[in-house]
C-alpha cells in the first residue's frame, strides 16, 4: 500500500496559531482500523459516484478523538479527501488517496477536551470520474 501525499501542508499542521477551542489533526502512520467509536457519524458507507460529503456535529461527551477513514476501491483512479471543521473554519486541507490504497485522518481538540464543532467530510476525483469508497468515521 502505498501512502497518503499531503497536498496542503500549510493547513494540515493546524496546531501552529490555534486557540483553546480548536482541533489539531494528530498525524497517524498506523494502519487504518475501524476504532471502538463511541457515536458512528459515517457508518460503514459504501459508494460509487462522483463524489461524497458529510456534515455532523460532534458532542464533547461522546470523546476526544474523532478519526475518519477512506478507502479507495478504484483500479486505477485517485480521490482527493479533505475535512473541515466549519463551525469555526478550520480548514485541514486535503491527501490524496491513490487506488486501492486507503487513509485514516485522526483529530482531537488542542485544550484535550471533548471533540465538539460542526465538521464536513469530502472526497472527490480530479477528473469526475465514478469513484468507488468504503467510508467510516466515528467518535471515541
Amino acid at each position: 500500500m502505498g501512502t497518503p501525499t499531503v497536498e496542503n501542508p500549510s493547513t494540515f499542521e493546524p496546531s501552529l496559531g490555534t486557540e483553546l477551542g480548536e482541533a489539531i489533526e494528530i498525524l497517524s502512520s498506523s494502519e487504518p482500523e475501524i476504532a471502538p467509536y463511541n457515536v458512528k457519524v459515517i457508518d460503514n458507507v459504501t459508494l460509487q459516484g462522483p463524489s461524497f460529503q458529510k456534515h455532523f456535529t460532534l458532542a464533547p461527551g461522546n470523546g476526544k478523538e474523532l478519526n475518519i477513514c477512506v478507502k479507495n476501491n478504484h483500479s486505477s483512479k485517485s480521490v482527493r479527501f479533505i475535512v473541515e471543521r466549519t463551525d469555526n473554519n478550520q480548514d485541514f486541507g486535503y491527501v490524496t488517496i491513490e487506488p486501492g490504497t486507503s487513509s485514516t485522518r485522526n483529530f482531537t481538540m488542542k485544550d484535550g477536551e471533548g471533540m465538539e464543532g460542526t465538521w464536513k467530510v469530502y472526497v472527490t476525483s480530479n477528473d469526475g470520474h465514478r469513484m468507488d469508497l468504503f467510508i467510516h468515521a466515528g467518535q471515541f
